[in-house]
């Protein structure tokens, strides 16, 4: 008979690998997201600058040209539903949010 071999030989290893292998794919995961968010987010800052600086230059305000419209397609869904960016006022992190108390971000 041959020598058998024994599956469980390299199991320490193995684990390890498996765990250092996730803790890896959770940062990353986490670095990804929150970039993510923070690109959005200026994105939209941006956007509210740029508008906010149209009226402030005086070189983009054409005489004979109609100014630009107001956006009314800000209607509410619902009474309850309030204006403006939930991103400020909500908590930072994900459902891994206690791995974000130790570097004390929010």
């Amino acid at each position: 008979m041959s020598s058998a071999v024994n599956p469980f030989k390299n199991i320490g290893r193995n684990t390890l690998y498996l765990v250092g292998g996730l803790i890896v794919s959770v940062f990353v995961t986490k670095k990804l997201v929150n970039s993510n968010k923070q690109i959005q987010f200026d994105r939209m800052q941006a956007e509210e600058i740029t508008k906010e600086n149209y009226y402030k230059n005086l070189a983009n305000i054409k005489p004979g040209f109609p100014l630009p419209a107001e956006d009314s397609s800000d209607v509410r869904k619902s009474e309850f539903e309030g204006r403006g960016l939930s991103y400020l006022s909500r908590k930072g992190g994900d459902r891994l949010g206690f791995l974000d108390r130790r570097s004390g971000s929010d």
